[in-house]
């Protein structure tokens, strides 16, 4: 895994040592436990990944100074610490540009599940189509295979595709790849695999190598032939996806919203929270196999 260089804001960094034992001279990290020490780190260092804790001492505002880094720094992704209850910090950290929050107290595992996520987020290309900008609608269908090593190809290739349109910018286009990614691996994962949540859990409880298992039961039968159909419709004043997998579907009302206080460390529906976040509109069919996100762009 190539590991970024990480800054971790956060006055109460007692899992420094768990973070150097679990990355031993793999990771470039750097702790202060406040915005004044950060903001000099910042400028003399190229950061790629920010940590920070949204309660700081003397009232420091985290999400002032993520805007500001951003309008010099605008590729540094951050991850909010928040505590628990402090949903409201999430969705606001998302709405900031955040890529994902961790909910104190820390868990390590949390941050390695969330840097392998970074990793699969840090390949963007850029294409320069003059007709593109001259295009009002395109409409493309994709058929995947159940295969969570092509995700990330095929959604980079999708982004060089879409990206130049008139009315995109950067901060939607990696809020769409964010919602993208968790909607096709719940596809593959949930959908065609039919691994639910509560077999996931106790998979990882097991630990036991979790993409081997699922790429160990992609090739069994009936999930072997399973396919994900994905198509993107573009207008020039929107864009909508609709991914459909060829599981037997679930009931979207039933899974607990991670912004309950008591579902906060439950991974199940953070995906969909995530999507809802970054998309104007997700909607599921009444089968629950199919999901269609829609993004307004500005004219």
């Amino acid at each position: 895994m190539n590991l970024p260089n990480l800054l971790v804001i956060d006055p109460e960094a007692n899992y420094k040592n768990q973070m150097e034992e679990l990355f031993p001279g793999k990771i470039d990290i750097d702790y202060v436990s406040n915005i004044k020490d950060a903001m000099g780190k910042c400028w003399e260092r190229n950061y790629q990944l920010i940590m920070v804790e949204t309660e700081l001492p003397e009232n420091e505002d985290a999400f002032a100074f993520i805007k500001k880094v951003r309008t010099r720094m605008p590729d540094v992704m951050f991850i909010i610490l928040t505590k628990d209850g402090k949903m409201e910090d999430a969705v606001e950290a998302f709405q900031s540009g955040a890529i994902d929050f961790i909910a104190k107290p820390v868990n390590v595992k949390d941050i390695l599940s969330i840097l392998t996520k970074f990793q699969s987020l840090t390949s963007y290309g850029r294409m320069a189509y003059d007709v593109q900008a001259m295009v009002v609608e395109e409409k493309r269908s994709f058929i995947l295979p159940t295969d969570f090593y092509l995700i990330n190809i095929f959604l980079d290739d999708l982004m060089k595709m879409i990206q130049n349109f008139p009315s995109f910018d950067k901060a939607e286009i990696r809020g769409m790849r964010f919602s993208l990614y968790e909607m096709v691996v719940n596809a593959m994962e949930h959908g065609n695999l039919e691994i639910t949540y509560e077999k996931k859990k106790n998979l990882l409880e097991e630990f036991i190598d979790y993409y081997d298992y699922l790429e160990a039961k992609s090739k069994e039968v009936p999930y072997k032939d399973r396919k994900v159909w994905f198509t993107y419709h573009y207008f020039n004043d929107r864009v909508s996806f609709t991914i459909t997998d060829e599981g037997p579907g679930f009931d979207v009302s039933r899974v607990p919203s991670p912004r309950d206080a008591e579902n906060i460390h439950n991974l199940n529906g953070r995906g969909i929270l995530i999507t809802k976040i970054n998309m104007d509109e997700v909607n599921y069919n009444d089968r629950g196999n199919s999901v269609t996100l829609v993004k307004y762009l500005k004219r």
